[in-house]
């Protein structure tokens, strides 16, 4: 009879861990990883999106002093992984596949700097273009 119980109960916790996996109650798939930039410097703060490929379910945190980042939570599929900083050209990937405890490194490589000026006023574009084409 004991040995019967236990069977039993272990049946029924089965049971329970099922139908709370199957009714999205609990993920247990973790995406974690580094950014670095070129050199292997770690990039802190930069932003690291996950957006699941068919429910287009998206997750978002920030890398920590170490460069590192981790979501968890997640719905096991595949993923687009987006990670940003200003200063960096943006790095996104897809069909990143997430199961279990997986990890993805990504390199950052800087990014070019646009400035813009606008000037307004009369009588200022001819003069502001003849002191650029003097320089």
């Amino acid at each position: 009879m004991v040995a019967s119980g236990i069977s039993e109960g272990i049946g029924l916790k089965k049971i329970g861990l099922t139908l709370a996996f199957l009714s999205g109650e609990a993920w247990a798939a973790t995406l974690t990883g580094r950014v670095v930039d070129g050199s292997g410097g770690l990039i802190t703060g930069a932003t690291v999106t996950v957006v699941h490929g068919n429910s287009q379910e998206a997750k978002v945190t920030k890398t920590n002093e170490r460069g590192g980042y981790s979501i968890g939570d997640l719905r096991p599929g595949r993923y687009t992984l987006r990670v940003e900083l200003a200063g960096f050209k943006p790095v996104s990937r897809n069909e990143v596949g997430v199961g279990g405890e997986d990890s993805v490194e990504v390199v950052m490589e800087l990014g070019t700097r646009q400035e813009s000026v606008t000037v307004e006023g009369k009588g200022v574009r001819s003069k502001l273009k003849r002191w650029l084409t003097c320089r």
